[in-house]
């Protein structure tokens, strides 16, 4: 997801709902700007009354929280919003109508995963189609 994120924007909006998450999110991302020879922007909003809603059986509340932000960052031109928990992936079915990429780990986890299963598929058939050659 962090790298995503730094392949597709230079000013990224980081969400979180537990106060510490923001600022770890945050370094994790600049490294891996700096891995690639890229320098981000990159703006933590922390909203720790959406967790504790989440804690309180309230999820409705907890993803229109985090949508309300995540639309204020949009509207102040922040190019991708990272939603820093894995917690706060139920939120995503909310975020999908917003004009900005919206990215958290399970999404992208899955499709990091797809892509080495594709990768490996690759490599599969083409060391069967050289042992049918040989």
């Amino acid at each position: 997801m962090l790298g995503q994120a730094v392949e597709r924007a230079a000013r990224i909006g980081i969400i979180a709902t537990v106060a510490a998450a923001g600022p770890t999110t945050a370094s994790l991302l600049q490294a891996a700007a700096a891995e690639r020879g890229k320098t981000i922007d990159a703006r933590v909003e922390v909203i720790t009354e959406a967790f504790d809603a989440l804690k309180q059986g309230r999820g409705e509340e907890h993803d229109a929280l985090i949508r309300e932000r995540a639309l204020r960052l949009a509207g102040q031109r922040w190019e991708v919003i990272v939603l820093a928990q894995i917690t706060m992936a139920r939120a995503a079915r909310v975020l999908d109508d917003l004009p900005v990429p919206v990215l958290s780990s399970p999404q992208s986890g899955v499709l990091a995963v797809m892509k080495q299963i594709r990768a490996a598929d690759r490599r599969a058939t083409s060391r069967n189609k050289e042992e049918d050659a040989g």
